[in-house]
């Protein structure tokens, strides 16, 4: 019932419900590409919105933290 209800509201495009309702679906045990079908998303897509709940307790986007670096640690063994 309560999954029924958060995919009335979810509507392609919005970023947060779609996050609530791939949570709420995560809950009874369906796998990433069942819910990706559900609410036609990318499978990826369900997997970091997950990632982001297990890791910060939060499905909303968090900054990073300070300045990007200008070259990446994998470019940096490449030039050295």
């Amino acid at each position: 019932m309560f999954l029924s209800i958060l995919a009335g509201l979810c509507q392609k495009g919005s970023e947060v419900p779609a996050s609530i309702t791939t949570l709420a679906a995560h809950q009874p045990g369906k796998g990433y590409k069942a819910i990706s079908r559900q609410f036609e998303v990318h499978h990826s897509t369900v997997k970091k919105i997950i990632h982001m709940w297990k890791t910060f307790k939060t499905a909303a986007n968090i900054p990073s933290i300070g300045h990007t670096s200008k070259f990446s640690p994998r470019s940096d063994r490449a030039i050295l």
